[in-house]
């Protein structure tokens, strides 16, 4: 799975008001990094897909913490 897909797949679930923070941010360690990483482990880690994998988490962190 693409970890855009991970991502997008539960809007609904991290724009929800009954769930808190910390298990927010729970389901982001649980389902949605591993699954990057999965995707990021067979390429050869260089400055800018180090980058783009840095990016992708504070994207996904932001959405987490600030719901945008």
């Amino acid at each position: 799975m693409n970890p855009n897909r991970a991502y997008y797949v539960l809007p609904p679930l991290m724009k929800s008001q009954s769930v808190l923070g910390a298990g927010k941010l729970k389901i982001c360690k649980t389902w949605i990094r591993p699954v990057a990483m999965y995707r990021a482990e067979s390429w050869t880690l260089n400055k800018d897909i180090a980058k783009q994998l840095a990016a992708f988490e504070r994207k996904v962190l932001r959405r987490v913490f600030w719901g945008n």
